[in-house]
């Protein structure tokens, strides 16, 4: 495990990653897509077929952390089935779905602008018919998109560049 994040290890004792949602967009996510160097390489690049194709327990699994939180650069993916106001995504084949909240929230910078977007998601175990509501959340931060449509497939790829948050909250199995 050290070799492979090495990278971690060599941060100072005590040291914990929890950013905000700006510092997220400013120093991560701005940076991957314009390919400028990261303050520290704790964001694993995933691919999004792999993203959605395992459920979350088993993709964090191959993650060394400590906290609740897991944070993945991948690109965007458009395979969605929409279920009314709601839009899901079908993990693997109907291990379970992530089904996305009804919207999205804006993400401002120190200037008062908005810069990102940010979607919320929790998992089901379980086809959609029968979904059994998980702890497994997940927050998908996408950059403002202004600048004009590229017809650079290596600009265009950037664009799509979203990092994503799971997170993995408590489990009540006892009422109070």
């Amino acid at each position: 495990m050290a070799s492979q994040y090495g990278h971690i290890m060599d941060l100072p004792s005590g040291y914990r990653f929890v950013p905000n949602d700006e510092e997220l967009m400013e120093f991560y996510l701005t940076r991957k897509v314009c390919n400028g160097p990261l303050p520290h390489d704790v964001i694993k690049d995933v691919d999004a077929s792999e993203l959605y194709s395992k459920h979350p327990k088993t993709l964090v699994d191959d993650v060394y952390n400590h906290e609740n939180s897991w944070y993945f650069f991948t690109h965007t993916n458009d395979d969605n089935v929409e279920e009314g106001k709601k839009t899901i995504r079908i993990v693997g084949d109907g291990i379970g779905f992530w089904r996305g909240l009804l919207s999205e929230d804006l993400i401002y910078n120190s200037n008062g602008d908005v810069c990102a977007f940010k979607t919320h998601w929790r998992y089901f175990e379980g086809p959609i018919i029968k979904g059994k509501r998980t702890n497994w959340t997940m927050e998908e931060y996408r950059l403002r998109n202004d600048a004009p449509t590229s017809s650079n497939d290596e600009e265009q790829l950037a664009m799509e560049w979203v990092l994503v948050r799971m997170k993995k909250g408590r489990v009540y199995d006892c009422l109070f």
